[in-house]
């Protein structure tokens, strides 16, 4: 004679509860995971703080220091949102050619004389849209007007090595092409003298 029978019965349902609850249980954490799994960030390439890969942002730091601090002052003076293309003069340019001296940690310190000749030299080097070195073929000439109306004659030549081709503005060899500049939609070529038209120059 069985003393608990109900005892006994509630003894089975337990057994037969925990079982589905575990695997419930189970099925719900497989889920869980499964969803946060998801929403995870893919993680970097490089293994740097924004991701990318790192050799393309090292050259982007390297092209735009070989502009210097008063060619990025000019560059800077443009929308960031709207293309253009800029022939700056190199950093030697700058002295030989302004008496103007590259002054690495002036960029906020910049007399207005010095703005106001950037300025003027902005105008001059500047043409509202994108033109590359690969644009041109080797001895086509282009003529363009700049943001001030200058007319800058463009065409491509090849070095005395006879493989090297490079960019010549109003009869200045360009030394660095095709630069973009970081956060902005500007091309930047630097110029191996001083983009101005003849009046501007008998400043100097």
């Amino acid at each position: 004679m069985d003393l608990f029978p109900k005892r006994k019965k509630k003894i089975a349902g337990i057994r037969f509860f925990y079982p589905g609850l575990i695997g419930g249980g189970i099925l719900l954490l497989i889920c869980i995971l499964l969803l946060l799994n998801s929403n995870l960030p893919d993680p970097p390439t490089d293994g740097g703080r924004n991701g990318g890969p790192k050799t393309k942002r090292k050259k982007a730091e390297g092209e735009e220091s070989r502009i210097g601090t008063l060619g990025e002052t000019m560059v800077r003076m443009l929308p960031d949102d709207l293309p253009f293309t800029v022939f700056v003069p190199s950093s030697e340019s700058f002295k030989t050619v302004l008496n103007i001296i590259e002054e690495p940690q002036a960029k906020s310190n910049l007399s207005n004389d010095t703005l106001a000749i950037l300025s003027r030299l902005m105008g001059f080097s500047t043409v509202p849209h994108h033109l590359l070195s690969q644009d041109l073929l080797i001895s086509q000439k282009q003529t363009f007007d700049s943001v001030s109306g200058f007319k800058l004659r463009v065409n491509k030549k090849h070095l005395k090595d006879g493989r090297t081709a490079t960019l010549v503005v109003n009869s200045i060899n360009s030394i660095y092409v095709d630069i973009r500049m970081p956060k902005t939609d500007t091309i930047v070529h630097i110029m191996d003298g001083v983009i101005m038209d003849p009046q501007f120059a008998l400043s100097f």
